[in-house]
């Protein structure tokens, strides 16, 4: 039990500086994923945009962290329908902006965990994600 802690604060650490070390990461925010799709279907889920400016949605891309990444962090690479995630931007119900995060394939796993790196321009940003 204390080795999994010991983990997930080492975890927390390197997520931490990679954020630091982007830059100007405090510019943009990513809220909490919210999924819309169910199990055995594509899924479908919305990460909010928040702490934007126009010209940081124009510029913001955003993708799976690469391999790298996910190994700096403690994390095996992804792989099953994590691996095959898609990113888009879009606006929710009310109109905000939101990363759209779908699959083409339905997905039966139960929890996919993974990160999302977000890059506009003036900065980066790496975050991890579990989608239920």
């Amino acid at each position: 039990m204390a080795g999994a802690r010991v983990i997930v604060k080492l975890r927390m650490a390197v997520v931490t500086a990679l954020l630091l070390a982007a830059g100007n990461a405090a510019a943009l925010g990513l809220g909490q994923i919210e999924v819309k799709s169910k199990l055995n279907q594509p899924l479908l889920a919305e990460i909010p945009i928040i702490s934007t400016t126009p010209g940081e949605l124009e510029a913001l891309q955003a993708r799976l962290a690469s391999p790298d990444t996910f190994r700096r962090v403690g994390l095996a690479p992804p792989s099953g329908a994590a691996a095959n995630l898609q990113f888009s931007l879009g606006s929710d119900a009310r109109g905000r902006p939101v990363i759209r995060v779908t699959t083409v394939a339905p997905v039966n796993q139960a929890v996919l965990n993974f990160l999302v790196e977000v890059d506009w321009g003036q900065g980066r940003l790496v975050r991890e994600y579990s989608a239920l």
